[in-house]
């Protein structure tokens, strides 16, 4: 159902609310900026871009382990889970950069 409310009345987000959709907002330009810095600098690293590619493909694989984790413990996309995906994927990026320069 719908709320109806009487006219000259309103919702909105106040309170650590308020502050939780403004974060989630920013960091939807952020995660997007992380990932395209991280792939820079793993361009920058190894001067080889299919190295670079094939270094960054753990950040999907990586994206989608944790989607599934979080529908298997039914757990809500909030601000906490985006701050660990950012060091999720720096953790994938690294493994990725062990494994390319030693193997």
């Amino acid at each position: 159902g719908a709320l109806d409310l009487p006219a000259g009345y309103a919702l909105q987000a106040v309170g650590s609310f308020q502050n939780q959709v403004e974060a989630n907002n920013r960091l939807m330009w952020v995660v997007p900026l992380v990932i395209l810095t991280n792939l820079f600098i793993i361009y920058l690293q190894f001067r080889n871009f299919p190295i670079a590619l094939a270094v960054f493909s753990g950040i999907p694989v990586a994206f989608a382990g944790g989607m599934i984790l979080l529908a298997v413990n039914d757990i809500q996309i909030n601000t906490a889970v985006w701050v660990g995906f950012i060091a999720l994927f720096g953790i994938a990026v690294d493994d990725g950069v062990v494994m390319a320069t030693y193997l």
